[in-house]
């Protein structure tokens, strides 16, 4: 279950990282980057998550489900407190069975394209891990952006991490 200490560990960064960030950055729209704000792509971390574990249940993760909880976009405390949630619901299924096949439907371009596919339970956190680290690099930007420096490695993804330390070289 490594991916689920990988994913753990990823969102503690953001959890940490948001700990310090007051609402009005939180929320604030980037033009730089889509106009998104933090918030819109914590939320849309969440919501990906979210799917997952509702879909482990019956092992059908349809991700086009999401709930879209515009507070969560607005209130830094709503999104830390959700993600200090997911943080338990993701270890806590180190004592559940868990499915090892589950079906997944995610973002077809049409109807006529949206199909369930097969896929595994380590896949879909290995999907979640990377999703996750790619939102919290936007996230980084948008910090940079607004002139907070978020830790280093927060939005990077682990084999540059490793990479990283393995070569001796040093972050960018």
């Amino acid at each position: 279950m490594t991916f689920i200490a990988d994913n753990a560990g990823v969102l503690r960064q953001g959890i940490e990282l948001l700990e310090g960030v007051a609402d009005d950055l939180y929320a604030k729209p980037e033009p730089a980057v889509s106009s998104s704000a933090i918030g819109s792509h914590v939320r849309h971390v969440l919501d990906y998550y979210d799917r997952f574990l509702t879909g482990l249940e019956d092992g059908r993760i349809d991700y086009d489900l999401r709930t879209r909880d515009e507070r969560v976009e607005r209130e830094c405390e709503r999104g830390l407190r959700r993600l200090r949630r997911l943080v338990d619901d993701l270890e806590g299924l180190r004592t559940r069975t868990l499915p090892d096949v589950v079906q997944v439907k995610m973002d077809a371009v049409n109807e006529e394209s949206a199909s369930w596919s097969t896929s595994s339970l380590d896949r879909e956190l290995q999907f979640q891990l990377s999703h996750t680290v790619h939102h919290f690099a936007l996230i980084g930007v948008i910090l940079r952006l607004n002139g907070f420096e978020p830790a280093e490695g927060f939005g990077v993804a682990p084999s540059t991490l490793r990479h990283w330390k393995e070569s001796g070289a040093c972050a960018p």
